[in-house]
């Protein structure tokens, strides 16, 4: 197994995928996690494969098109998560639509990109939002590409956007500051405002879609706390509004195109 995708994975495993399995519980609201420590890394590759074989509608080949395809044809809790000779980590990293198949795929990736270089994408950059709740930022985003054997990619951009960042009170021992005087370490938390995740493709899901004059107030209030999907007519834009009132919510996806 490649380290840097490995690293990548790492990476990529933040609160956003656990939130899934959050909204399947019922719980509405999440505080951001601090970056595990290195003696958790072990456990990301099953954490990433056991979130998206649970959560329909995330990146990796399980969240496009359920457990029966994710475990080649074996019963959910059987033996092996992915079908044999497939990399793991490429198996969680890869994007692609109905009708492809895990075992056709040769590579893929995930990178982090800035807000300046979501935009620049081409197709999929022109549907990041233009308009932003007071307070809410661009926060950690990923670009997905999946090559597929015959050649074929498909791509994807994911992005969480952050607010109210607040700092409290570590629970590590109290360090010695540069002039010798002991103060308390901090951390920052943050909560996900929102998810957006633009899909050069249709995934492959049982979660709703709507096209964009479908989408009002009342919609949103209905799919607050789920994952639901837009259909820009070959771009889809998926949507897991966390903690951001639904007028701005509207705001932000009134933006595209304008």
């Amino acid at each position: 197994m490649k380290s840097e995708r490995l690293i990548s994975v790492m990476n990529d495993l933040n609160d956003e995928l656990v939130e899934g399995a959050v909204k399947d519980t019922g719980a509405s609201r999440k505080r951001g996690w601090l970056k595990w420590g290195a003696a958790a890394a072990c456990l990301c590759l099953v954490v990433v494969g056991a979130v998206m074989w649970s959560n329909p509608g995330f990146p990796g080949h399980i969240g496009e098109r359920g457990p029966d395809a994710a475990l080649g044809g074996a019963e959910p809790g059987g033996v092996g998560m992915w079908p044999e000779g497939v990399d793991p980590v490429v198996a969680s990293l890869a994007v692609f639509p109905a009708g492809e198949d895990l075992l056709n795929v040769a590579d893929a990736t995930s990178v982090s990109i800035s807000e300046e270089e979501a935009r620049e994408i081409e197709d999929l950059g022109a549907f990041i939002p233009t308009v932003l709740p007071e307070d809410c930022h661009y926060g950690a985003a990923g670009y997905y590409e999946t090559t597929m054997k015959d050649g074929t990619r498909y791509h994807m951009i994911r992005v969480t956007y952050d607010s109210r960042m607040q700092t409290v009170p570590a629970p590590v021992p109290k360090q010695e500051n540069v002039d010798g005087n002991e103060e308390a370490s901090t951390a920052v938390y943050h909560d996900s405002a929102f998810l957006w995740m633009v899909w050069g493709h249709r995934p492959d899901t049982d979660l709703p879609f709507f096209r964009p004059e479908e989408i009002n107030a009342q919609l949103l209030e209905q799919q607050k706390y789920n994952v639901f999907y837009i259909d820009y007519g070959g771009i889809y834009v998926g949507v897991s509004q966390m903690d951001i009132e639904t007028e701005e919510m509207l705001s932000v996806i009134e933006s595209i195109g304008h």
